[in-house]
C-alpha cells in the first residue's frame, strides 16, 4: 500500500512525524491531525520477460490522529489506463509504553477488484520500530514484518519483508531522507524471493501539508 502523486521519483517518503507507511504496508502510527500527506513515485517494475516505467501519486489526508484515508493513482507504462484505488485506516489502539499500537483498515479499494484487509501493529523502540501485520484478500492469509532504523546521517533505514496473501514474498529496502521540514525523499529496491528478481527500483519525494 502507498500513498502519494507523480514525478520521476520512487516508493516511499518520510515526514518531520512518524510515517503511516514503513516501505509499501501500513503502520499503526498515529497521523499528524489535520494534515494531508503527498507522495509522487516514479519507478521501474520489472519481471522475467519485461520491464516498464510506473508513475504513481498517493494522497493521503488525516483528519484525525487516528483515521485516516487516502487515494492512490498508479499508472505502468505497459498501454494500460491509470488506475485508481482507496485505502483507510483506523488506529483502533494507539502505542502505550507498555502495548504496542493496533491499526485495522483496507487497501486497493476499488470498482472490480478484491481490497486487502489487514491488522498491524507498531513498537516504538529506544531508536527504532518493529511492525508486524496481517492481511487478508479473498480469504487467503498474508503477512509482513518490518524494521526502521535512524543513522547518525539523518538518514532513516527501512527494511520489511511481505508475504502477499496466496502470492510471493517482497523483500523491501528503503533509505530516507528529510531536507525540510516536511519534505523528505527516499530511494529504494523491492526483491520477490521466488523469481529472485529485483522487480522494483525507484525513488521518490514526500510532503507532509
Amino acid at each position: 500500500m502507498r500513498w502519494m502523486i507523480i514525478l520521476p521519483f520512487g516508493a516511499i517518503a518520510v515526514s518531520a512525524t512518524a510515517r503511516e507507511v514503513v516501505v509499501i504496508k501500513p503502520t499503526a502510527n498515529l497521523n499528524t491531525p489535520n494534515s494531508v500527506y503527498v507522495e509522487f513515485d516514479s519507478y521501474q517494475h520489472r519481471s522475467a520477460s519485461e520491464s516498464h516505467l510506473a508513475e504513481a501519486m498517493y494522497m493521503q489526508i488525516k483528519p484525525s490522529a487516528r483515521f485516516d484515508f487516502g487515494l492512490d493513482r498508479v499508472h505502468i507504462g505497459n498501454g494500460a489506463s491509470a488506475q485508481t484505488y482507496w485505502n483507510l485506516r483506523y488506529v483502533a489502539s494507539p502505542e502505550t509504553e507498555r502495548m504496542p499500537g493496533l491499526a485495522i483498515g483496507a487497501f486497493e479499494i476499488a470498482p472490480g477488484t478484491h481490497p486487502t484487509f489487514y491488522l498491524t501493529s507498531t513498537r516504538t523502540l529506544k531508536h527504532s520500530a518493529l511492525h508486524a501485520g496481517i492481511y487478508l484478500q479473498r480469504n487467503q492469509l498474508g503477512w509482513g514484518v518490518a524494521y526502521q532504523q535512524p543513522t547518525p546521517l539523518n538518514v532513516e533505514v527501512a527494511v520489511e519483508y511481505y508475504r502477499q496473501p496466496g502470492g510471493d514474498g517482497l523483500l523491501s529496502l528503503c533509505l530516507t531522507r528529510p531536507v525540510r521540514e516536511h519534505v523528505s525523499v527516499s530511494v529504494y529496491t523491492i526483491a520477490n524471493d521466488r523469481t529472485r528478481l529485483l522487480e522494483v527500483i525507484g525513488a521518490n519525494v514526500a510532503f507532509n501539508l
